[in-house]
């Protein structure tokens, strides 16, 4: 498994983005193009967890001020409960926001 910047650009890890969103929170998030717009906004900070060509991870976060930065979500696929991708995804997440800046996430 890796833990890698989202590649926006990727339509077709959009697509399962949209999947696990749904999967994790199917109340909040509906099978729709502008939930994967909503999740991948230019301001936030992107993290896949990738196994072979399946995504089973997500986190992100935004800005709260110059320095501090709120992480948004943590979605992990519970068909992978045992792989601490929750854990890595915050860990990576905070190098990135320290790399552009941030000296702060809170959760």
């Amino acid at each position: 498994m890796i833990i890698t910047e989202f590649d926006r650009e990727n339509y077709l890890l959009r697509d399962q983005l949209i999947d696990l969103a749904v999967l994790i929170y199917p109340t909040d998030y509906q099978k729709e193009q502008r939930t994967a717009e909503e999740l991948l906004k230019a301001n936030k900070v992107v993290i896949a967890a990738i196994e072979g060509d399946q995504l089973v991870g997500f986190a992100n976060a935004f800005p709260k001020s110059d320095t501090v930065w709120q992480q948004e979500n943590c979605f992990v696929d519970p068909r992978f409960p045992d792989e601490q991708i929750a854990e890595r995804l915050s860990a990576f997440l905070r190098d990135e926001i320290v790399a552009v800046g941030g000296k702060t996430l809170i959760s």
